[in-house]
């Protein structure tokens, strides 16, 4: 289950590490749809076979956590443990 974050602030190193893990998570958002030589394997997809793609990956704006019944969350609110 996931853990509110705020409850670790009395442990600055277990805060640090489900910081850094949460963000972690977060920070491959940010290569999706975008070409870098330094990560380009030769591997292309095709993404304008997708209608409204546009050449890049879509990502939804919410997810839909079963551990939170089911709940929209947001990706911020996923990641500092709160559900809408």
């Amino acid at each position: 289950m996931l853990r509110d974050i705020r409850d670790l602030t009395e442990d600055p190193e277990a805060y640090a590490a489900e910081l850094r893990r949460r963000w972690g998570g977060l920070l491959s958002y940010r290569y999706l749809g975008r070409s870098y030589s330094s990560m380009d394997l030769g591997l292309r997809v095709d993404t304008q076979l997708l209608p409204g793609a546009g050449g890049t990956v879509a990502v939804r704006a919410t997810l839909h956590d079963e551990g939170a019944g089911g709940k929209a969350v947001t990706a911020a609110s996923y990641v500092f443990g709160r559900t809408q």
